[in-house]
């Protein structure tokens, strides 16, 4: 004989199912918090690595622009250190009008005596049409003079004189001394001409490039930052809805109360059915037999309406979803009203660059719909 199985009654089939479903989703919930856990680890170390690249490039702009500050300096005079043991003149051979320095070009330093010339040194100037000569201890002293009467010659490749200058110094050990040759713009020096340009151009370009290169990397930082934040923020709050605890489901059907077995019997009051007494047929038509109206039933309480809501909230506002509602609470933002008098940028800082002109139109008409 076939044996037949008698379900548990007392077990509710859809309660079961149901419990298996969330401890289904329960599991994948505990899955998921731990990837995020895992990501939020893994942003903040990215994070702190994309910082310190950031900082790094910050310092090598700021050398990169000390370069530049000091060879715009340099553009305008030729700066040298002094040394106690020596006395410098330091120079510059500029074009007369475009006032640019003369690169490839001879300088010869004579010193003035009595009419004649004696050489005290050579030099060739620099990209920047710079020179210098450093006369010892031995020349200051042999000149024999407080001033030093010196003739600046400036030659040419082919060793055609291109300018002459006569100039009175005052010698002295540590001493430095500034000075400025300007030669027309001739034919002999256009190549050191277009040279000059060329190097000047390239050193106010540099300076363009890396101002903007610290402009864009001050912007990028600003986005990376906030959207360090947001993805945070983001983060966290997913992490807290689905370490929600789902509810208990139950699978137990409610047992009905059971009469006690044993103890004193109780019986229910019997009522007497009222006789129904035969009345005569009236002119009217109608009958005294007529059965007596039954008495009203009692009515039925009515549950009481469901409270609405007074006023519009922060989720009504186009583009202000519960992910965002949560942010902008936990910023102390719990209105519209609030919402539409907070200042714009820090409401960028709480959700990112969105249209809040247009939100905040949207939360004055709910306001005023309300």
């Amino acid at each position: 004989m076939k044996e037949t199985r008698i379900p548990n009654l007392n077990i509710d089939p859809v309660g079961v199912r149901l419990e298996r479903i969330v401890e289904e989703k329960k599991s994948a919930n505990d899955e998921a918090l731990g990837r995020i856990k895992s990501l939020t680890g893994n942003w903040e170390e990215l994070n702190k690595s994309l910082e310190s690249d950031i900082k790094d490039e910050f310092e090598l702009m700021d050398l990169e622009d000390q370069a530049l500050a000091e060879a715009l300096e340099d553009l305008k005079e030729n700066r040298n250190n002094p040394d106690k043991e020596s006395f410098i003149i330091s120079g510059k051979v500029l074009s007369l009008n475009e006032q640019v320095g003369l690169p490839n070009v001879n300088v010869i330093l004579l010193q003035k005596k009595e009419g004649e010339g004696t050489l005290l040194g050579t030099a060739v100037t620099d990209t920047l049409g710079n020179f210098a000569f450093s006369l010892n201890a031995r020349d200051v002293a042999g000149s024999g003079q407080r001033r030093l009467q010196v003739e600046f010659q400036v030659v040419a490749g082919d060793g055609s004189l291109l300018h002459s200058e006569v100039a009175s110094l005052t010698p002295r050990l540590g001493g430095v001394a500034q000075v400025t040759l300007a030669i027309a713009e001739t034919g002999a020096v256009s190549n050191q001409l277009e040279a000059g340009k060329a190097v000047k151009d390239s050193i106010l370009d540099s300076r363009d490039l890396v101002a903007s290169r610290v402009e864009n990397m001050r912007g990028a930082n600003d986005a990376l930052t906030k959207m360090a934040e947001i993805t945070r923020d983001e983060l966290d709050i997913l992490h807290e809805e689905l370490a929600v605890t789902p509810p208990k489901v139950m699978t137990t059907l409610v047992k009905p109360a059971l009469e006690p077995e044993s103890g004193p019997v109780t019986t229910r009051p019997t009522t007497t059915p009222t006789p129904v007494v035969e009345k005569p047929i009236t002119d009217e038509g109608g009958s005294d037999n007529d059965e007596p109206a039954r008495p009203d039933r009692p009515t039925r309480p009515t549950r009481p309406a469901r409270p609405t809501r007074s006023s519009h909230e922060l989720i009504d506002i186009d583009g202000i979803g519960p992910s965002r509602v949560k942010q902008l609470k936990r910023a102390e933002i719990r209105d519209i009203e609030t919402f539409i008098n907070t200042d714009d940028s820090k409401l960028t800082k709480i959700l990112g660059d969105l249209d809040f002109k247009a939100m905040k139109e949207h939360g004055k008409k709910l306001l005023k719909d309300t």
